[in-house]
């Protein structure tokens, strides 16, 4: 059904349960939601922060792209400077500040491990500080205190599994805080409380459930391990807890951590899957949406860490990636193949993607 408001044909956007009134001249009509472009370029394997006001996501390893797509508050996507390197980039972005950091990655070519840090300011005007030791791939990257921690991540050399953490300073100066305990690789991060963790790994192609914690001094200590070993898990962090679900093998298990480190685990996803994306949408809901092997599917979580529906993708995907800025939590790109869907849900969780 077209919408007219004083005769001018209004498009109507691709929704779900998204019916709202509003009144023009006295007359109740459609009240149209905004639209949402696609990402400029498909991808799969990028990652996403929010800097400023805009959600910006970047790079990409299914194909490698060095493009960065912004949205702002108003869903509104501009193209800033791309990264200064092609990479595959997953959950390799985070913010503090008004500086976004996305760190190391895997370029094209044989063994092509990426050392390179872009910087963006809430201006998305990029920078580059100086960049990793070596080049790593799958790093935990978290915010604590006054730094983004860069840990463990798989590179070429040694075991191919690093133990190394380097952590970046509000003024972009790095230092060298006390490394892993043992390599993580493809690890759940995220920051709670005074704490950064970096959650799970696959080292030397074996699932651990290895938790290692930085304090705001950059003080290391060993939490209570995750419940099951895995890689590849969708983290996020609302007030007062930090969660970790799903990933590799298949899994559906959430733990939580508080922010004296309590571990305690919740009710699990509605399917067993890794390579998702999680985030909170500002307003009591924690989404983890899709994954591994091409899910549609949404879990939602309140803050009370009970979970209450599930929702859908509108096109299943994995590898895809997930950033709130505003009213709005965006999941985007991913593979099945490579994807530039971006979908979108409100505060109140109603649904509208891009065409």
């Amino acid at each position: 059904m077209a919408l007219f408001v004083n005769n001018t044909k209004i498009p109507r956007p691709y929704f779900s349960g998204l019916r709202v009134n509003a009144f023009v001249n006295g007359k109740k009509v459609w009240n149209p939601i905004p639209t949402i472009l696609a990402l400029s370029v498909a991808r799969g394997d990028l990652s996403a922060t929010t800097v400023g006001n805009n959600a910006i996501f970047g790079g990409g390893g299914t194909p490698y792209s060095a493009v960065v797509d912004a949205y702002d508050a108003s869903l509104t996507r501009t193209i800033p400077t791309a990264l200064s390197q092609s990479r595959s980039i997953r959950y390799g972005a985070a913010t503090f500040g008004t500086k976004a950091l996305f760190c190391g990655g895997y370029a094209p070519g044989t063994n092509t491990y990426s050392a390179v840090v872009d910087a963006y300011d809430a201006s998305l005007t990029r920078t580059n500080p100086t960049g990793l030791a070596y080049g790593r791939s799958n790093p935990g990257v978290a915010k604590v205190g006054d730094y983004i921690i860069v840990a463990g991540g798989s590179y070429y050399g040694g075991n191919g599994d690093s133990s190394l953490v380097e952590a970046y300073n509000t003024s972009l100066v790095k230092s060298t805080p006390t490394a892993l305990p043992v390599g993580q690789v493809g690890s759940g991060s995220g920051s709670i409380g005074i704490y950064a963790l970096i959650a799970g790994s696959n080292y030397n192609n074996v699932a651990r459930a290895t938790v290692t914690a930085y304090n705001t001094s950059l003080a290391r200590s060993t939490p209570t391990a995750l419940s099951t070993a895995r890689s590849s898990i969708g983290a996020v962090a609302i007030e007062n807890h930090l969660l970790f679900g799903g990933g590799i093998p298949a899994s559906a298990v959430v733990d939580t951590y508080d922010a004296s480190l309590t571990r305690s685990t919740l009710t699990p996803l509605s399917s067993a899957r890794g390579l998702l994306a999680a985030a909170y949408t500002g307003a009591g809901d924690i989404l983890f949406g899709g994954g591994a092997t091409n899910s549609g599917t949404v879990d939602v979580y309140n803050t009370a860490l009970t979970k209450t529906g599930v929702l859908s993708l509108s096109v299943g995907r994995s590898t895809l990636t997930a950033a709130t800025v505003g009213n709005y939590t965006l999941f985007a790109g991913g593979v099945s193949p490579a994807s530039a869907k971006v979908d979108v849900y409100t505060k109140n969780l109603k649904h509208f993607f891009s065409t």
